[in-house]
């Protein structure tokens, strides 16, 4: 398997139409998300040598068209690296709780070797002949911002380790322009409009605490927390954090907050069957006397 296989977390709330192509086919997912926003779905993405991750097969599923649209939809995508699919079940017990709980669809592959032509094929669905993490290419070719505009879609991108909007180099701390594709769109990398939603990562706490978060949302973590440099475990942590409770603690430092979910994780982890958590409860009504 290539090492440098890629694993896809997408989130999306409520009802659901997924459809799954072959490798290689183009798009490779729809999804079509109603409600609120909820981390319901983690699908895996294995790059390389044109294996498939799993045994289980494409089930029928309505057409996008036949799903109700709701003004309240938002499709939420987060891409994480250099894990194939076996090690993120058996290693990633948040992200792996996810995929028992809600649907993962393991049939989905990367296109190749190295990152950067994924990232271009995810939201161009092209590699448009880059075949390398090249800084100074650029693409002059409709993309996903093209297409959510057209259908008057807000759209944001938030980059974990980016200076500041439309920032074009190659590098900062842990931020790798190679893992975010929107700049190398000419029509998003020339329009300070357009570039100006390709924001830091620390924007999405302050969007989703005053109900501001775009219809799309696509959030790369940087080379630490989407597992590129760092283990495993630093990348199911991150993504926890990215869940309500760890929104719920968005104002505790790191190692507080990091604390409280595994311990909330490894209490909860005995009553989860399936889709369901099943546990024995008893309640008391106290009241206070003066």
């Amino acid at each position: 398997m290539d090492p440098d296989g890629r694993w896809l977390l997408t989130a999306w709330g409520g009802k659901r139409s997924l459809t799954r192509r072959r490798p290689g086919r183009g798009v490779v997912a729809t999804v079509t998300a109603l409600k609120r926003l909820t981390l319901l779905a983690a699908v895996l993405v294995v790059a390389g040598c044109g294996r498939g991750a799993g045994t289980s097969e494409a089930k029928p599923v309505p057409p996008a068209a036949a799903v109700p649209a709701s003004s309240t939809s938002h499709v939420v995508v987060i891409v994480m690296e250099n894990r194939e699919y076996g090690r993120v079940m058996r290693g990633a017990p948040y992200v792996a709780g996810l995929a028992r709980t809600y649907a993962s669809a393991s049939s989905l592959f990367a296109i190749r070797h190295p990152s950067l032509p994924n990232y271009l094929a995810l939201t161009g669905g092209s590699t448009f002949g880059i075949g390398s993490d090249c800084t100074s290419c650029h693409v002059r070719s409709t993309n996903l911002v093209d297409q959510l505009q057209a259908a008057h879609r807000s759209w944001k991108a938030y980059m974990e380790g980016l200076p500041h909007p439309c920032y074009k180099g190659a590098r900062a701390g842990d931020y790798a322009k190679k893992h975010d594709p929107f700049l190398y769109y000419d029509d998003v990398a020339s329009s300070r409009r357009r570039c100006g939603h390709v924001v830091p990562a620390t924007q999405l706490g302050r969007d989703l605490r005053a109900r501001r978060l775009p219809t799309f949302a696509w959030i790369t973590p940087d080379l630490c927390d989407d597992t590129h440099d760092c283990s495993l475990t630093t990348g199911d942590r991150y993504l926890a954090r990215l869940g309500p409770l760890g929104r719920a603690l968005a104002d505790e430092d790191e190692p507080t907050r990091a604390r409280i979910v595994d311990t909330v994780r490894r209490a909860f982890d005995p009553f989860v069957h399936g889709d369901e958590v099943r546990f024995d409860a008893a309640c008391w009504l106290i009241r206070a006397r003066k």
